[in-house]
């Protein structure tokens, strides 16, 4: 058995196993899509945590303190605003606290993963805790995709 072959049945075994959410199947299809010119791409430091953005209907944020990743996805489609991604490492409790003060549980699998409607939200931050403490993103603006 050589490599590739070694490597298909592993994908296999994976994919029965674990398989990853469809909508997280899409953003890295897409991510292998994307021209990382320095006029699509800004690093943001805020805080300690820096977050990566590029601009769209889909738009992908990575957000790290050293410890502890989000990953998430911003998906618009017409006035719906989906939420996805995952945090690292997965014991940890993840809410999203809008501007408002109002703290939202946010479900995680297994793995870490996370989906949720931000439609009717405001500006949120994603927070992180664990048993050393909690952590927060940034402001992230979900906003609605405009109208075609």
């Amino acid at each position: 058995m050589d490599d590739d072959e070694l490597l298909a049945q592993l994908a296999a075994a994976v994919d029965r196993v674990d398989p990853p959410p469809q909508r997280l199947r899409d953003a890295a299809m897409r991510a292998l899509t994307w021209d990382l010119g320095i006029a699509e791409l800004s690093l943001v430091p805020v805080g300690g945590a820096s977050a990566a953005m590029r601009g769209g209907e889909v738009e992908d944020m990575s957000f790290a303190d050293g410890v502890r990743t989000v990953d998430l996805t911003i998906e618009r489609t017409g006035r719906s605003v989906r939420v996805f991604g995952a945090v690292d490492p997965v014991d940890v409790e993840l809410s999203a606290l809008e501007t408002t003060g109002q703290a939202l549980p946010v479900d995680l699998d297994e793995a870490g993963r996370f989906e949720f409607e931000a439609s009717s939200m405001g500006p949120f931050a994603l927070v992180v805790s664990d048993t050393s403490g909690s952590w927060r993103t940034p402001i992230i603006e979900p906003g609605v995709a405009p109208p075609r």
